[in-house]
């Protein structure tokens, strides 16, 4: 099981709409996996040159929704928080980002409900296209 995390398949949409987003956003990606998971994983998928940041919370330690975690971004990418669209399918993942101060979008190809309790993201789109079309 922990293998398949070394060789993710993404969203069949996904390879064609970074390129997109690449073009007017420097992109990075946040996570909660290891530095080789992470590696391997966009190595596989091919996604790799898309990102100019791959973050990984071994640095703090801690794992998401830690602040200490998403504090990594402005750090890495020299960026105040405000200024991050924080991309994530994952709803608990949404919350702490959006706690945190990023603009989020939220990614719910299943139109799951948030928690009600939780901050509202900014932008709810149900894959990577709708995505590049929001953002124009």
């Amino acid at each position: 099981m922990m293998e398949a995390w070394l060789q993710p398949k993404p969203y069949p949409e996904v390879a064609a709409a970074l390129p997109k987003l690449k073009e007017r956003y420097p992109l990075a990606v946040l996570s909660n996996g290891s530095p080789r998971m992470l590696r391997a994983g966009l190595e596989h998928s091919g996604l790799r040159p898309h990102f100019r940041w791959v973050i990984s919370v071994d640095a703090v330690r801690v794992y998401k929704p830690s602040p200490r975690v998403y504090q990594l971004a402005p750090k890495h990418m020299k960026l105040r928080k405000h200024d991050i669209l924080f991309v994530s399918s994952n709803s608990f993942d949404v919350i702490g980002a959006k706690a945190f101060g990023f603009q989020v979008s939220w990614i719910n190809r299943t139109r799951a409900p948030l928690d009600p309790l939780g901050p509202k993201p900014d932008l709810i789109v149900g894959n990577f296209d709708e995505l590049v079309t929001a953002l124009g």
